[in-house]
């Protein structure tokens, strides 16, 4: 009974009886995989030796071996096989430390560029110059204790009013924020799909599946929900320093003196 086998999975074609190297829908070579082994022009050969690092050589010597020896074609396949499989997957690669400037630029970009990045800024900057004028409105009415100047009803008024633009400006910035960050997720994933959908050959077959599945699953969710929140994080608490900052110099002035030895320290140590 006849089994046509179709793979990419070069380790597993020493089990065939006869062996058809397909490329773009034509026939580029066949025959045993012992004969496509011993032969150095076939595409057997130069996928073994593109896929198995420094054992071309080798491999190739042991092939010659099985033709002249043919009492023994299953052993020497299958150590062939064997030490293929041990070289056939390549290392992950992976970066430690700090992430570099250059990768958040990249999330910027996918995000839809500067300009979108300006308008998610930009309603950070109403929440928090929102906060600001509510403080300076409290304390501008605890200064009139005696309400001289104004009703209370005026004070609460303003402060009521404070209050609902808060919210408003927390709406603002959150949907900005998220719209940004679906943009990038979706423009980040479809490069990704792209990429892994025109990759060659042999990426498949020195890349294992489970790799593969982890940059669309767990790096995909911290491009949607982790990378989000941080950048959430960073652009609010970046802003109420500074704001903390220039009140303090606003009202102490000689403050200014202490500010930059105290950055040097902060950003050195």
């Amino acid at each position: 009974k006849t089994r046509l086998l179709v793979t990419n999975q070069i380790q597993f074609l020493s089990s065939c009886d006869t062996v058809v190297a397909l490329r773009k829908g034509e026939l580029i070579e066949r025959g045993t995989y012992t004969e496509l082994i011993a032969n150095k022009e076939s595409e057997i050969n130069r996928l073994l030796a593109k896929s198995s690092i420094g054992t071309s050589r080798k491999d190739s010597k042991k092939n010659k071996d099985e033709a002249d020896n043919k009492s023994k074609p299953e052993t020497e396949g299958s150590s062939l096989v064997t030490k293929e499989k041990k070289a056939l997957v390549t290392k992950e690669e992976r970066n430690v430390g700090a992430v570099s400037l250059s990768v958040y630029l990249k999330y910027m970009k996918a995000g839809g560029g500067v300009g979108k990045f300006t308008f998610v800024y930009f309603g950070y900057i109403l929440s928090v110059a929102n906060g600001l004028a509510t403080n300076a409105w409290i304390s501008y009415w605890t200064a009139d204790g005696g309400y001289e100047r104004h009703s209370q009803g005026f004070y609460l008024g303003i402060y009521f009013m404070l209050a609902v633009t808060v919210g408003i400006f927390t709406f603002i910035r959150a949907f900005l924020l998220a719209a940004f960050g679906v943009n990038a997720s979706e423009a980040l994933h479809k490069n990704l799909l792209n990429s892994v959908l025109r990759a060659p050959q042999s990426f498949f077959d020195t890349t294992p599946l489970g790799r593969i599945l982890s940059r669309f699953s767990k790096d995909i969710y911290s491009i949607d929900l982790e990378l989000s929140d941080m950048l959430d994080f960073f652009l609010f608490c970046s802003l109420q320093v500074l704001t903390s900052i220039g009140t303090i110099l606003f009202v102490t002035p000689w403050f200014g003196v202490a500010v930059l030895p105290l950055g040097f320290l902060y950003f050195r140590i």
